[in-house]
């Protein structure tokens, strides 16, 4: 199975020289453990001076698999910031957050860049200099299954923790979180000790004292990210962090004294930087203990206020478990958005809507995260159709196969908009392959069926111009002899 690596480091808008590079690379292959898989997130960055390299490229050059052969830069994205708007030099030379994903050349025709949710960016509106980076991964595994894994290069909002809410909410909106089989955010999570590390009747000004403890006590004790004690990183939502053994953030002042921010209400210190993942429980168990890395440059000196992290797993696309930690996030997803009751729900009005808010989500526009990407070439019509349907699902939780399968013919084809079919792309995710794909179309449904498998498979991803037409006609037919026997709206 893959092993795959993750690296964060925010190099605190400074130059990372060659010594730097070459500390990384030491500590990826160290002990000759050799990932198959690096995702780098790095944050307040600089390209180098004159060819303009990103951090991933100049890893991926020092990086050798075990035949000697260089890793392979699957993917770089990034997008310029200015976190330190009074110096200058940001302005002539902007610092970046960017995600960098390597890959072994071993496992190359595994691992591939998802195109149905491209790459990009998302850049909070309120702090414009924080967001990040996100890509999806497809990785196949051993029996040709594949997994897509969304991987997200972040450095959230430092001041409030509801803005960094707001933060996630947008990346798991513009990656479709609730479509992936796993989801890791890596980066500058800006989650300090909590108010309680700090010593009573210590808060001076903007300085404070920390409870005589040692790091590794403080974090256990005193770091909401591993605690799960982060209302958008919570235990209860599937997402976990592993506990750091050292701050990798501290502000000190003097001696014994650490920054004091009144409008944060905490200590200037804390585990700040790490991966925060959410996955099945057999993947979960694989990650080792995380690495804290003080990177120093050619002269022996600290590069950057925070600390580079270092984390390994492995990830098994043929994970037994892996389906039903889909299934189990897709349901409480869908429950939480639409306010539904667990025990009055039917089957079949949850496989209609899983299919129903895809396709609305597809449809979100570039404001929303931009996930739909050939939005903009297509009218409303089937949109609000599919809204519409959703209300309808709503009002009918309890709906039998056939009632939902007849109103959802209704919404494909009132409007008569599958009259033209063009082989172009947005076919993979028109209204008509959702509610294909999750057996509405079909005479009887199969209950044991997931309700939130792979709405892609079996669409109109494979299939030429000719076969689509056929298709459509197939299932117009099928629509207009129900529309003989049974109602438009069943009451259930």
């Amino acid at each position: 199975m893959p092993k795959i690596l993750t690296l964060t480091w925010n190099v605190g808008n400074k130059q990372a020289d060659g010594a730097c590079m070459d500390q990384l690379a030491g500590e990826v292959t160290a002990d000759g453990e050799i990932p198959d898989i690096v995702i780098f997130s790095t944050q307040e960055a600089k390209t180098t001076k004159g060819l303009c390299k990103h951090l991933s490229t100049r890893l991926a050059g020092r990086l050798r698999n075990q035949d000697g052969v260089p890793f392979e830069e699957l993917y770089q994205g990034h997008m310029n910031v200015n976190t330190k708007p009074k110096n200058i030099k940001n302005y002539v030379k902007p610092s970046e957050t960017a995600l960098g994903i390597l890959i072994n050349p071993r496992i190359a025709d595994r691992v591939s860049i998802d195109l149905i949710t491209p790459p990009g960016n998302v850049r909070d509106k309120e702090s414009i200099n924080k967001g990040g980076v996100y890509a999806v991964l497809r990785i196949k595994g051993e029996d040709g299954k594949e997994r897509r894994v969304g991987v997200i290069a972040c450095h959230l909002d430092s001041n409030s923790q509801e803005q960094r809410k707001k933060e996630v909410a947008q990346f798991n909106l513009a990656i479709g979180g609730e479509e992936l089989d796993t989801i890791i955010f890596v980066g500058d999570h800006n989650e300090r000790l909590s108010k309680d590390a700090i010593q009573e009747g210590s808060i001076h000004g903007k300085r404070c004292q920390l409870k005589p403890e040692s790091p590794s006590d403080l974090i256990a004790n005193y770091d909401p990210l591993s605690r799960g004690d982060v209302p958008h990183f919570s235990r209860d939502k599937g997402y976990f962090a592993p506990r750091l053994d050292e701050l990798t953030h501290h502000e000190t002042r003097g001696e014994s004294e650490t920054r004091f921010k009144k409008k944060r209400e905490v200590a200037d210190a804390g585990a700040l930087d790490n991966m925060v993942i959410r996955t099945s429980q057999s993947i979960e168990k694989t990650i080792k203990d995380p690495k804290v890395i003080t990177v120093k440059d050619s002269k022996g000196k600290e590069v950057s206020d925070h600390k580079a992290v270092l984390v390994r797993f492995e990830f098994n696309p043929d994970a037994a478990d892996l389906g039903a930690h889909y299934d189990k996030h897709h349901r409480e997803y869908l429950k939480e958005k639409y306010e539904l009751v667990d025990d009055i729900i039917s089957n079949a009005v949850l496989s209609a809507l899983a299919a129903a808010d895809r396709y609305i989500c597809h449809r979100a526009s570039d404001a929303a995260g931009g996930r739909y990407i050939f939005d903009s070439l297509l009218g409303k019509d089937g949109l609000k159709a599919t809204e519409a349907f959703v209300d309808w699902l709503k009002q009918h939780p309890q709906a039998q196969h056939s009632a939902v399968r007849q109103e959802a013919l209704d919404c494909l084809f009132a409007k008569k908009g599958y009259e033209d079919y063009r082989p172009s792309k947005y076919h993979k995710h028109s209204r008509y392959a959702m509610f294909k794909s999750c057996g509405l179309l079909k005479q009887s449904v199969d209950e044991s069926k997931s309700c939130c498998s792979n709405l892609f498979q079996d669409s109109f991803m494979h299939m030429s111009s000719s076969e689509r037409v056929a298709e459509v006609q197939g299932a117009e037919a099928q629509h207009e002899a129900a529309r003989m026997t049974v109602p438009a709206v069943l009451a259930c």
